[in-house]
């Protein structure tokens, strides 16, 4: 269900990233690709996005 909504825009992963190093390969001068090592932290921090916030508002019952 939350790759639903992932999905639709109404939520989204928000992990905390460190990129540890980004080189690029020097072997090929004309590779414009990098090697970056990063690690990744709280993986399962999820938000709102802009969609969701309005789709809430939206579904609210008026009384």
């Amino acid at each position: 269900m939350v790759s639903n909504l992932v999905t639709l825009g109404v939520i989204k992963w928000e992990p905390e990233v460190q990129i540890n190093n980004a080189e690029k390969s020097y072997a090929d001068p004309d590779d414009t690709s990098l090697d970056i090592d990063i690690e990744v932290y709280d993986s399962e921090r999820i938000g709102i996005t802009n969609l969701g916030f309005e789709f809430v508002q939206m579904c609210k019952i008026e009384k």
